[in-house]
Formats: C-alpha cells, structure tokens, sequence
C-alpha cells in the first residue's frame, strides 16, 4: 500500500496539484451521479456503475420519470486465473484510493467545488494545469488492492463527462486510465465491461427483466438492450433502449484493439456472481475456445458459431434476463506502462435515435470534446406570490462567446413550466434580439478546382440598397476563358442573367458599386444578387475550367420580440408545485456547420436556471410593494413603464435613468479600432445606427429598424471619419474593421443610493431587472420614437407593508377541510410514497399554529414566521407519524389577536 502511494505522483500523466493521501481503503468510499443531461447515472470509486440500491439513479433516463435501466455495470480486469472487480458485496476487488475529494463521501465533480480537495480540482495536465473538458467532469481512482487472490499492482483513474446539451443530453462518456504501478509485467491482459441492463423494470413489480433483448454491432463497436414488446408493465409506459459504445481500446504495436469479444448468457448463468470462478470468468472474457467445448459452460457462455462474437440474432423472440460483457484485449503492461479505454453510455427512444447517439458520442469523443455549445444557463430568480409566479434572470448568456467559433451569437431566451418535477415541459414565452440582416448573414466561398488558376475568391459583403435580393442558395462560377464566366444557381441549376441594373443577376462593378460590364478583370468585384464576391489572382488569374462557388445563408432572425430577462405566471393554483426553467439559445452556426443550440434545462432545482416555486396568499393586511416613473428632464415624447417583480420588496429607494452614446458591437470591437464624437448633441437620438465594413474597408451606414441607408461605401482608407446623426465616427485602425460591423446607439445608465447599472438601451425593450423592478420605453406618436441625450426619468420604489386588525383573524381558515383520502396537490414520492399536506390560510406574517385532537390532545405544534400568509400540515404528530381520522382543533396565536377553528381528517 505504501508502495502504491508513493508510486502514484510519478505515474501519472496528469498529476494532482499534491500528493494522494496514503490511507486507501473502505474510509475513503466516495460516489456521486452525473446529472448535467437528461441521463442520470450514479458511479463511485470502487469500481461500480451502479448503486447499491437499485432506485438511486441508476440510469435513469428520462432523468426525473424514475426509470432505471441499469441492474448492474462495471469494468472488469483480467489476467490468467486473477480477475478483478467489485460486482459482489462479496468481491470487491477494487477499493478506492483517497486524496482526490473532499472527504465527505462525495466524488469530486468539476460544477461543485464542495466536492474537491483542498488544493483544487485534481485532474491536472503536465504543468499542473486543471483539466475539465465538459459541464460536468467527474474524476476518481481505485486499485486492486483489494484483490482476493493476490494485487497486481493495477491502479484506475476514472473520469466521467456529462454535457447537457440538446445534442448530448442522453449521453455519458467514461474514460479509464490503467496504470501497472507493480514490478512485474502483466501479461494477457483483458478489460471488460460487465453489463446488466434491464428494461422497464421495477424492484417489486412484474419481472420486466424477463424480456429484454440485444443487439451488437462490431464495426460499430456499440451494443445495445431492449424490450421485446417495447412496453413495461412496471412503467405502464413504453420503454426506450439503452447501451453502450467503445470510443477507444488499447493500442497495441500502434492500432487499437477495438472490441475482442461479445457474448451475453442468462441471469442464472452468470460465471461474475460466483465466488472463486477467476478461471472461468477469464477465459469468457478471452473467448477461450477450450471453454466453448466445456460440457457446462459451453452451450451456457457461448453462442453461435463465432468463437469472439456471439449471434445475438439466436435470443429467442420473447427475450429473456440477460446479461452481456463487452471485452478488449489482450494487451501487455509493463510496470509503468498504461493504457486508455474510453465508452459512451446512451439511451433513445428508439433504435435510430440510440445509434444517433452513439454517433454523436464518437464525433465529440474524436474532437475532444471541443464542440461548438450553446449559451450559459441564465441564473433564475423565482417569488412565490398570491396566484401568481414572479420570475427573472440575469443577462449572463447574453455575453458568451462561444469557444468554437469566437463569436457572440446569442439570439434569446425561452420560458418553461413543469407540473411534474422536470419530467415534461411546456413553453410559455420566447423572447429574442432584434436582428439585423448582416448579422443573420453568412456566406462562404471555396476555389473548386485550385489546380487550374493560383487565386483567392473572398466574400466581400453586400451591396447596400439590393439586400432583398439575397436568398440561400449555393453559386457556382464557370469560367469560360479568363475573362468570360457564368454563374449558375445550384438551387434552380439555372443561369443567372447579366444585369447592368443590378437587382436579380450578376455584373462586374467597382468598388463603389457602380457597373461596369460582365467580363472579369483584376480590379473589379463580381456582383451576385446582393453579394460582392473578389477573385485575386496570386500566381496566376482564372483561367477556361476554373469553378468557384459561393453559398450563402440567412439564418432564421426569430420573431424580433425583443428581449425580456422577466415573466410573470398567473395561471397556477395555490399549495401546488410547479418547476420552471430558462434557457439560453444562439443562431446556429454555418460554417461549423451546426443547428441553433439551446441551453439545458436539466439537472433538476439544483440547476441554476431551474426553480422550485409553491405559490400562495399574501399575509392578512399585506400591500404589495409599487413603482412608479416619472420624466424629470428633455422634450422626447415616449412612454415609460416600469414593472415591480417583487411584492415583498422591503426598502424604500429612488433610481436615476440617464442615457449616452455608446460603441455596441458582437464582434471584438474595441476602442483601439474606433472612437466615437458628438459632433452635435442636439441632433444625438437613441436611434440605432448600424456600421457595416465590407472586406475592401468600405462602409455602409444604415439607421433604424427600417435599416435606411444613410451613408453609402465611402472608403475609410481615403476618408476614416464618417458624419451621421450629430455623430463623427473616427476609425482608428481599418484593417481591424474589415468584414466587422458595430452599432453606434444609446447606454441607459441606472444608479441609486447603492446601485449602477450601465446596459446597452433599446426601444420597446424591458431593460434589465434593478432591484426587482424593470422598466421599458415605448413611442406615444406614428413617427419613430427616441430619447435625447438631456433625458432623464426617476422611479420611485415603495415598499410593502403589512397592517393587521384583530378582525382580519376571522379570515383564517383550512384547506381542504374536511381533508378526504387526499387532497389535488398531494404528489408521489420516486418511492410510491404519497405526501398529503393541508393548509392553513389567511394567516397574518406570524403566528403559532396548535393541533389538538377533540378531546384536548396536542398533536402537533407549527410555528409560522415566514412573512406569506400560508402555512402547511402534512398530517402527521409531532413524532412524524399520520395522524388517525377525526375532527382537530386548532388554535392560532398572533400578536394581532387569536382564532380557534375545526379541521376535518377522513381516510
């Protein structure tokens, strides 16, 4: 064992920031579940995927609908006559190596850093770097120290990814490092994953586990289980299939093995749930052939005529309880030596979906788990109020850039609500930017044939005035001779005609946009329905049989709502239970190419844009807390609104609004490029004007939500000041701005007694939420709306209060009473338990509740302090259990006065 600590810090790779401690064993037992997606999986650092007991999570998918497809899954190490693993309470081989957690019995996941060690996360690169490749990373590692015959000396890092995204939502990866930490040299060595999936199966329900199937695909390397009728009994739901993908094997003299070995036998069969049978668990995990002739293993083990691969086409046709091992091997580890095994874990609706999956699973696995991904989660906010739900987020999303392509492409935010935990959603509001058309543009270019003609073809951008006539499509340019060319629209596969008024077709044009001819020549720009597209010769022009294309896409721009960071829920009842949950979507991406992606709303409440929310009354004599707005200064002629989304804000406070000039852009657009002057301040408004710099360094200046144009291709290597709207755009660095646009608009600025707040201002948009109030600007007239640089406005917040009279007392009542059998808003636990609960309504901000029974017995104390005006009894005495049938008294005290009533329990 000492031997083993020692050894650890030098072995790795990736190495912990400190020492592993050197106490191993039973105290150091951590496990946790990965719940980033909508797969939860419990896994610990004893060598299980599984739990002790069989509701905690043990791939359940969907995540929250209690479904657990997982009986039992490990990995399993072999090497002839010593196998190891931690299948049995009986063999647990595997015990866990300390050190790499916070000791509270937890595995360390990187989005929870209560569960690290003192000196960080402890997956670490070579210079001691931290290593999280995902939304949830978990890492662990175990020996077999353990070992019942005798320890080999193998030490396991265990580490685990779960994403979350809509595209990876159903999938888990783990990924096995091996490391033979002895003196000798292991030989013959074989990694198998031990799987017993059963379908639609509840502890204590019909046997669901009798009719399960499987299928296994080499080239592939995946298996996966299903259900004969594709239903449960158990779930009274149909059942979905679940399994699991190799994504790498060891490598031996430079290829991977892949998989070795596929065989599945019957529960009662199974050679992993008897002791002393290293023997024989081996050569299955082999595929020994001498087992297969074995008269009592033989015909159990093996079947069909593939020694390695087993038909799973021969499981009969009502399917049967199954288990199956997946193996690799064999390989050699040299003391020192390590090798890497790595698997998906997937479930689907159906045999496409599952395969699609695993699919995906390899693309991210190869890329390294570098995809493109969709905007943070919004951190969510959630009152409770008298029929009603106030909800607000932050604006966190809205500044992510995505890692893959740099840009800042958020679009907006959608609003869910679940009745039942998480399990299903409905939608009740979307809100999204206010798109421009360059931002929803893209378009790519690529020479066809190269060897032909030394050139370069770029995107310029767009002639302004001729948008309308973009559309997405693809174009293929033919050259002719050198100067003659065609352009053909591959969605029609006809020719576009050559038009000198520009609009639908092509030209050539220069620089400024004016036509020319239809010949191509070094200096001009070859105009395509909107698009400016170069070809610069390099070592040669275009030559007879030179082939470019050009694909342009419009991204789908939404509805154009405009954003909105609050929602308020009037459709709920109170005493119930309701989920609600934000995300974050972006535009999608062509070039990558990728749909638009949308962040999670997974990981139940523990999630940071998922709440819990239990409305209910407002306390006797309570007066929600108000705002109001009025315009301190300037002539606009707008309407100001303001929202309060807090009925129990408690502190009475003043705001200011002032606004200024400001530099907005998504594209990394910074003072050393531009500098912005007020050339007028009469004439600034908070109208919009949007700057757009074509490839060439000519730019275009549009304003509004018409996008008028204003300013037309005037060239900022001659002319770097632009003039428009009491504005003198200065650009300080042109090369910097190519191909780039920016919005020249207005900066609310927000700020109280101990609160400021800068945002970018948009008409007809609520602005972000300041103390739980927040307030939008809307145009009273036909004629465009704005604000002036001398406008000013003030909110004024009051808060609530509270004012009770004695007479308020009579209100207090119970409901439901009588309460018979259960109430609506009772809910089964994931245990088939029911939790019943009245409640106590109409109460002043506190109080103390007495249960008596009719003849004077107290029965339960409920002391009320939490400023609502409910509380709830769950129907049991102060020692936790139900009370019996029969008439209750009850007796409240306040400091308002006394109330005594009668609750009826019918059972």
């Amino acid at each position: 064992m000492i031997h083993l600590s020692f050894l650890i810090l030098l072995l790795i790779s990736e190495k912990p920031a400190i020492r592993y401690d050197q106490t191993k064993g039973p105290l150091d037992r951590a496990s946790n579940v990965h719940k980033e997606g909508r797969l939860w999986m419990y896994f610990n650092n004893y060598g299980k995927l599984y739990p002790p007991n069989f509701n905690m999570h043990s791939g359940e998918w969907p995540a929250g609908s209690n479904h657990e497809y997982i009986y039992r899954m490990a990995p399993v190490i072999g090497v002839p006559y010593n196998v190891v693993h931690s299948l049995t309470r009986t063999s647990e081989e595997f015990e866990a190596v300390g050190g790499l957690n916070s000791g509270q019995g937890l595995i360390a996941m990187s989005n929870d850093t209560t569960t690290w060690p003192a000196y960080g996360w402890p997956r670490r690169d070579e210079n001691g770097n931290p290593v999280i490749k995902t939304p949830e990373d978990s890492y662990c590692a175990f020996s077999d120290s353990a070992n019942l015959i005798s320890p080999l000396g193998l030490l396991i890092y265990q580490t685990g990814h779960a994403m979350g995204y809509s595209f990876a939502q159903d999938i888990i990866f783990f990924e096995w490092e091996i490391v033979n930490t002895g003196n000798d040299i292991l030989r013959d060595v074989y990694f198998t994953l031990y799987c017993d999936i059963d379908v639609g199966n509840k502890p204590g329900g019909a046997p669901e586990y009798g009719d399960d199937k499987i299928v296994f695909n080499l080239e592939g390397q995946y298996m996966y289980f299903y259900d004969a009728n594709g239903f449960s009994q158990d779930w009274n739901s149909p059942t979905g299939y679940f399994g699991v993908k190799f994504l790498k094997t060891p490598v031996v003299n430079g290829d991977e093995i892949g998989i070795s070995g596929f065989h599945y036998f019957l529960y009662d069969d199974d050679p992993f749930q008897q002791g002393g049978k290293d023997t024989i668990q081996y050569r299955i995990m082999s595929s020994d052939s001498t087992l297969k002739n074995d008269p009592f293993w033989g015909r159990r083990l093996f079947h069909g005529p593939n020694i390695n691969y087993d038909d799973h086409t021969l499981i009969r046709p009502q399917g049967d309880d199954l288990v199956a091992i997946l193996s690799t091997g064999p390989f050699t580890l040299a003391p020192s030596e390590r090798q890497t095994i790595a698997i998906a874990i997937a479930a689907g609706d159906n045999e496409t979906a599952i395969i699609n999956n695993f699919k995906m699973a390899e693309r991210i696995w190869k890329n390294d788990f570098l995809t493109a991904v969709p905007p943070p989660r919004p951190i969510l906010k959630a009152i409770a109020a008298n029929r009603r739900v106030f909800l607000c987020w932050e604006d966190n999303a809205e500044r992510f850039v995505d890692p893959t392509s740099g840009k800042l492409d958020f679009e907006g935010y959608r609003v869910w609500k679940s009745k039942d935990k998480g399990l299903t959603w409905n939608l009740l509001a979307e809100y999204d930017v206010l798109s421009s058309f360059e931002s929803q543009l893209a378009v790519l270019t690529r020479h066809v044939t190269p060897e032909l003609a030394g050139t370069i073809i770029e995107y310029v951008g767009l002639l302004p005035g001729f948008k309308d006539y973009v559309k997405s499509t693809n174009y293929s340019i033919i050259f002719l001779d050198n100067r003659n060319f065609r352009v053909i629209d591959q969605s029609t596969g006809e020719p576009l005609p050559y038009n000198s008024q520009l609009g639908h077709g092509y030209s050539i044009v220069d620089p400024q946009g004016n036509v020319i001819d239809s010949l191509y020549r070094v200096d001009g720009l070859i105009y395509i329905s909107g698009l400016l597209i170069k070809i610069t010769p390099v070592s040669s022009g275009p030559v007879g049989g030179d082939i470019y294309e050009v694909r342009s896409f419009i991204l789908p721009t939404g509805e154009n709502k405009g954003l909105r960071r609050y929602f308020i829920d009037t459709l709920v009842t109170n005493g119930f239970e309701y989920w609600y949950a934000v995300t974050a979507y972006d535009r999608g991406d062509p070039e990558i190419p990728i749909d638009p992606l949308e962040s999670p709303k997974t990981g139940g409440t523990a999630s940071p844009n998922v709440v819990s929310v239990t409305p209910g009354q407002f306390p006797l004599g309570f007066k929600s807390a108000t705002a109001k707005v009025t315009h301190l200064s300037g002539t606009s002629q707008v309407l100001a609104e303001v929202t309060t989304l807090n009925p129990y804000f408690s502190d009475a406070d003043t705001f200011v609004l002032s606004f200024e000039p400001m530099i907005y852009s998504e594209m990394g657009i910074d003072s050393g490029m531009v500098m912005l002057h007020i050339e007028n301040p009469d004439s600034v408004k908070s109208y919009i004007y949007r700057v757009v710099v074509d490839g060439l360094g000519y730019a275009d200046v549009y304003v509004g939500m018409g996008d008028s144009l204003i300013v037309r291709r005037q060239n900022l290597v001659t002319n770097r000041v632009i003039n428009f709207g009491g504005y003198a755009l200065e650009v300080l660095n042109v090369n910097a701005l190519k191909g780039k646009f920016l919005r020249i608009m207005f900066a609310a600025k927000v700020y109280g007694k101990d609160t400021t707040i800068i945002y970018p201002f948009f008409m007809d948009e609520w602005g972000p939420v300041v103390k739980m109030f927040t307030i939008r600007f809307t145009g009273q007239t036909k004629e465009e709306p704005y604000l002036s640089i001398s406008d000013t406005f003030m909110v004024f917040v009051e808060p609530y209060t509270v004012t009770v009279d004695s007479k308020m007392l009579e209100n207090i009542r119970v409901v439901p009473n009588p309460f018979i059998v259960k109430a609506d808003w009772d809910v089964a636990t994931p245990q088939g338990l029911v939790k019943h609960k009245v409640q106590f309504v109409n109460l002043p901000p506190e109080c103390e509740i007495r249960i008596f029974t009719i003849d004077g017995d107290l029965v339960r104390t409920i002391k009320h302090s939490s400023g609502a005006g409910y509380a709830d009894w769950d129907l049991t005495n102060e020692y936790g259990a139900f009370v019996a049938p029969g008439i209750y008294i009850y007796y409240v005290k306040s400091p308002w006065g006394e109330k005594t009533g009668r609750l009826g329990v019918i059972r």
